[in-house]
C-alpha cells in the first residue's frame, strides 16, 4: 500500500471538504478568518496516520474491490473516514490552548494566530477581567476555543454527506461520541497529572487509553464499521490499534528528548510543561532523595535553560528511564504484532504487510 498515495488523496479531499462549506458563508470577518484558518491548520504537512489506519483497516477485512468504481469508493469509504481527521484537528486546536503552546507542526498555533489577527485590527483595548491578562490574549483563546468547537461540529458532515446506510451513519456517530468521552476524560486525567507527583505506570498507560489510544482505536472501528466486520476482526483490530497507540506515545515522550524529533516545540518541551511522561514516572521512582531535588527543580519550570534540559535527559539516560521506555515500546510493538497474527487468516496480504509495516514505523519514527 503507498503511504504518501493516501496522504495525497486525504489531503486533496479535505481540501474539496472545505472549499465547500457553502452552508457557513458569513460576512462576519471573525468567521471567515475562523475558516480559512482551520483550512490552513488542517491541511498542514502531516502523517494522516488516523484515516490510512481506517482505510487498510476497512480493506484488511473487506472484499469491496475498489476497482469498482474509485467515484463510489470516494463516495461510500473515503468520506467517512476524512471525519478522523477533522477529529484529530479539532483536539490539537484545544490541546494547544491548554498546553499554552505557541509552535505546532512548526508553524504557529491558531489562538495564537488569532491573537495576531486582534492585534492588528484593535490594537490595544482596556481590560480588566479575571482570567487573562490583556484583550489580546482572551481573545486569541476564546475564539481558539470557538474554532475547535466549529471543527468538532464539521467532523459529523462527511459522514452524513457519504452514500453508506443510515444505520452505519448512526454506528460511527455512536463512535465518535464515545470518543468525545474518552478523550475529554483523558484530558481531565492530564491536568490532574500536572501537579500530582505520585503518579503510576499504571496511571500512565490510562491516560493513554484514554487520548492517544481513544482515536487509534476509532480509526480502525470506523473501517471495519464500513465493511460490516466480524465480532472478532473488530477485537483484533482494537488491541492492535490500542497496543500500536501505546507505541505511539511512548515514542512521542521519546522524542522530546533529541534534536530533529522535538515535535516542532523545542527540545525538551515535555521537560518544561512539567508532563508526566513515562520517562518521568520511571525516573522519579527510581531516583535517590539528590537526583529528586534536582528533577522537581527543573521539571515544569518553563523558563528552563538548555543546560537545565540537557542535566535532566542526561539523568533520564543515568537512571535507565530511557532503556526502560523503549523495552516497553517494543513490548507493546509485540503485542500488536500478536493481535494482527491472529487476524492474518481473515485479512488480505497487502494489508497484513501495511498493517505489520505501520508498527515498526511508529516505533522507529523520528519525528
Amino acid at each position: 500500500m503507498n503511504l504518501k498515495y493516501y496522504q495525497k488523496i486525504i489531503n486533496q479531499n479535505l481540501g474539496k471538504f472545505f472549499d465547500g462549506l457553502k452552508l457557513f458563508e458569513s460576512k462576519n470577518p471573525l468567521i471567515k478568518e475562523q475558516l480559512k484558518l482551520l483550512r490552513k491548520f488542517c491541511l498542514l504537512p502531516g502523517k494522516r496516520l488516523r484515516p490510512i489506519l481506517a482505510i487498510v483497516a476497512f480493506k484488511a477485512v473487506s472484499s469491496y474491490s475498489i476497482g469498482s468504481g474509485q467515484t463510489r469508493f470516494l463516495k461510500d469509504i473515503f468520506l467517512p473516514i476524512l471525519s478522523l481527521e477533522l477529529y484529530h484537528n479539532y483536539t490539537l486546536i484545544h490541546d494547544d490552548i491548554y498546553d499554552e503552546d505557541i509552535v505546532r507542526r512548526g508553524k504557529p498555533t491558531c489562538y495564537s494566530l488569532l491573537q495576531k489577527w486582534f492585534k492588528k485590527k484593535y490594537k490595544k483595548i482596556p481590560y480588566s477581567g479575571n482570567l487573562y491578562k490583556n484583550s489580546q490574549s482572551r481573545f486569541g483563546v476564546v475564539s481558539g476555543f470557538i474554532g475547535g468547537k466549529i471543527l468538532r461540529t464539521l467532523v459529523n458532515l462527511p459522514i452524513f454527506q457519504s452514500n453508506i446506510s443510515f444505520r452505519k451513519k448512526i454506528e460511527i456517530l455512536k463512535l465518535f461520541e464515545e470518543l468525545d468521552i474518552s478523550d475529554n476524560f483523558g484530558q481531565a486525567v492530564d491536568l490532574f497529572f500536572e501537579k500530582e507527583n505520585k503518579i503510576t505506570q499504571d496511571d500512565y498507560f490510562e491516560m493513554v487509553k484514554l487520548k492517544t489510544g481513544g482515536l487509534f482505536k476509532t480509526s480502525v472501528e470506523l473501517g471495519a464499521i464500513l465493511d460490516n466486520a466480524t465480532h472478532f476482526q473488530r477485537r483484533a483490530l482494537k488491541n492492535y490499534a490500542k497496543n500500536l497507540a501505546y507505541v505511539f506515545q511512548i515514542k512521542d515522550d521519546l522524542l522530546d528528548l533529541s534534536i530533529g524529533g522535538e515535535k516542532g516545540r523545542g527540545i525538551g518541551s515535555d521537560i518544561k510543561k512539567g508532563k508526566k511522561t513515562l520517562l518521568l514516572i520511571f525516573s522519579l521512582k527510581k531516583a535517590g532523595l539528590k537526583d529528586k531535588e534536582l528533577i522537581f527543580k527543573i521539571i515544569g519550570k518553563e523558563e528552563a535553560s538548555v543546560k537545565e534540559i540537557e542535566t535532566i535527559i542526561k539523568l533520564y539516560h543515568r537512571l535507565g528511564a530511557v532503556k526502560f521506555c523503549q523495552n516497553i515500546a517494543r513490548q507493546k510493538m509485540e503485542k500488536a504484532l500478536f493481535w494482527l497474527n491472529k487476524l492474518k487468516s481473515e485479512t488480505n496480504q497487502e494489508s497484513y504487510r501495511f498493517l505489520k509495516g505501520l508498527i515498526f514505523f511508529v516505533f522507529e519514527r523520528k519525528k
